[in-house]
């Protein structure tokens, strides 16, 4: 609901030239969404959509996520509430179906290659990422060093020794100068009990967020 300033009206009285003369400004700058993207690389990995909450160290964004089933190549249309028409519900027994995380349909992200399966792959990961994150950030921004210095131990000790019962999502990875294959930032998924839904996290200083 929006609330005009109470200006007093004028009364019969009132000349023109006693009027009142404000105005309310309109702002012209607007938003539709915000895109967490990876710092390293510049994938998405998910949006405002999944309602992104600061867990209560500031370390990850977190959210709910569930599994859903979408036909392929109406993926975008699905997960905007798009209704098919007869024609097409008609073809739906036709058409192959693609099952995953909301957010990892929605982004056309993967499950991390090589696979992350316990606490020694994630170590990898990690010391992979966080080496190149860091290299990046000191020559962009030099002023939120101590920050990622800070919270990338808390983010590896938190996930590294449950590794072997989550789920990791991601973009492509891409090769080093050395051609060694680096993942940039990832989603980290807890399943929960009903094996459709879980708690997905992300490493906040390893996100860009762009408001589209």
């Amino acid at each position: 609901m929006c609330y005009l300033p109470a200006f007093p009206f004028p009364s019969p009285q009132t000349s023109e030239a006693d009027r009142p003369t404000h105005r309310l400004n309109k702002s012209t700058t607007s938003f539709t969404m915000i895109i967490y993207k990876d710092k390293l690389f510049g994938d998405e990995l998910f949006t405002d959509a999944s309602k992104p909450k600061l867990d209560e160290d500031a370390i990850c964004f977190v959210f709910d996520t569930k599994v859903i089933s979408v036909k392929e190549g109406d993926i975008d249309g699905a997960l905007l509430g798009a209704n098919a028409s007869q024609e097409e519900a008609s073809e739906e027994s036709e058409v192959a179906t693609v099952s995953g995380f909301d957010f990892v349909i929605a982004n056309r992200l993967k499950e991390v290659e090589p696979a992350i399966s316990d606490k020694k792959s994630f170590q990898f990961w990690a010391k992979t990422f966080f080496k190149q994150l860091m290299e990046k950030v000191k020559a962009e921004n030099p002023d939120k060093v101590n920050e990622i210095k800070s919270a990338a131990p808390k983010f590896v000790t938190a996930w590294a020794p449950k590794a072997k019962d989550l789920s990791f999502y991601g973009a492509e990875p891409r090769e080093d100068d050395e051609g060694v294959a680096v993942q940039g930032n990832i989603v980290v998924v807890e399943w929960n009990d009903d094996g459709i839904t879980g708690k997905a996290h992300c490493f906040r200083a390893g996100l860009i967020e762009e408001k589209v």
